[in-house]
């Protein structure tokens, strides 16, 4: 899916019914929707009065995410909004077609931005054939470069985000001056490093215990940190034994 953006303010007044908060911290989104198609869209990852960073990870394509500071003092919010993907909307039937799946995506995001990491973008309002007048910046670094993100997400991803942005556009004045940014592929992994149900001890390579999302066993931050205590504990009882 994409990032997108807003101005703090905006979804203060949003959660609050004002934008002066007095002593309230900056507002936090959540959204879930239902496509017609049946595909589930929803937000991940909200960052509060935060910044989009560029987090590519391999030559020649793009990730990015998303980050606050402890204060979260920044002038715009900003959050995934991502669409459930199938098994048939991969290449093949491999064991790792999700992640050419997701490097399809990365390396059109990067070529279509000019090949120099700066992320494409794109007015809410422009994707969802809202006219506005204007539409915020993008905080990402080193920068980002409006382009039409409709054109590299799949039709699969890119129909139910419409909907979605239509929806929501329609219950918060302003939703549609945000901004889009691309390509949000990090969510999970679509790969599963198979562990022991039990002892949590990989089933292929004695004493590795596989955690977290990279290894396929997390959505999220607090999951995953659960997930990585959890691993802890049964590494200490593997080494106790040995």
């Amino acid at each position: 899916g994409v990032r997108i953006e807003h101005p703090q303010i905006l979804m203060d007044k949003r959660t609050y019914g004002t934008a002066d908060r007095g002593v309230l911290p900056p507002a936090e989104f959540s959204f879930t929707f239902k496509d017609d198609s049946g595909r589930g869209v929803y937000t991940f990852c909200n960052c509060p009065g935060g910044y989009v960073v560029n987090s590519s990870t391999e030559d020649g394509m793009l990730a990015i995410n998303g980050m606050s500071m402890s204060g979260r003092c920044g002038e715009t919010s900003n959050s995934a909004l991502v669409v459930t993907v199938k098994k048939e909307d991969y290449p093949d039937e491999s064991p790792l077609a999700g992640i050419d799946f997701q490097r399809t995506i990365e390396k059109n995001c990067y070529s279509l931005a000019g090949g120099d990491y700066r992320v494409p973008s794109m007015g809410i309002g422009r994707f969802i054939g809202e006219p506005v007048s204007l539409h915020i910046p993008s905080t990402v670094k080193p920068g980002s470069i409006e382009s039409d993100l409709g054109s590299i997400l799949p039709e699969s991803i890119a129909s139910p985000l419409r909907s979605a942005l239509k929806y929501l556009s329609t219950k918060t004045e302003g939703f549609s001056e945000g901004v889009m940014t691309a390509p949000e592929t990090r969510t999970s992994s679509p790969v599963r490093l198979t562990r022991n149900t039990e002892s949590g001890e990989s089933i292929s390579t004695k004493g590795i215990f596989p955690a977290g999302e990279g290894a396929g066993y997390a959505g999220g931050i607090v999951s995953s940190a659960v997930d990585g205590m959890n691993a802890a504990d049964r590494l200490i009882e593997y080494m106790l034994r040995e």
